[in-house]
C-alpha cells in the first residue's frame, strides 16, 4: 500500500491494522506539517483521495510506525474557520489576543 501527500511525497510498503497505517521505515509528525489537504492511498483494491486530512495519532511499537491519517470533521473545519476570522479581525483592528 501506498501514501500519497499533497506535496508528493510517498510513503511505500505500508500496511494497514484497522484504521492505522503501519509502516517499518520511521514517521514522524513533520513529514506530514502542511502536506494533508490532498492524500491519496494506492492499495490492491484500488485508489482512494480524501482532503483536508489530519495526522490523528502517531507512534512507534517495536521497529514498526503506527499513525493514522482521517478526513478533518466538519466541526474541526468550522472551528479552524472561526479561528482565522478572529485572528483576521485581531490584525485588522490591532488588537493583542
Amino acid at each position: 500500500m501506498k501514501m500519497i501527500l499533497s506535496d508528493g511525497t510517498e510513503l511505500d510498503n505500508l500496511e494497514l491494522n484497522g484504521n492505522n497505517y503501519v509502516s517499518k521505515e520511521e514517521v514522524t509528525r513533520e513529514m506530514f506539517e502542511g502536506k494533508l489537504d490532498t492524500v491519496t492511498i494506492e492499495s490492491e483494491e484500488g485508489t482512494e483521495e480524501m482532503t483536508d486530512c489530519v495526522l490523528d495519532n502517531l507512534m512507534q511499537y517495536g521497529d514498526e510506525w503506527f499513525f493514522i491519517i482521517r478526513a478533518r470533521t466538519p466541526e474541526e473545519s468550522a472551528a479552524l474557520d472561526l479561528e482565522a476570522q478572529v485572528m483576521y479581525t485581531a490584525f485588522e483592528t490591532k488588537t493583542l489576543l
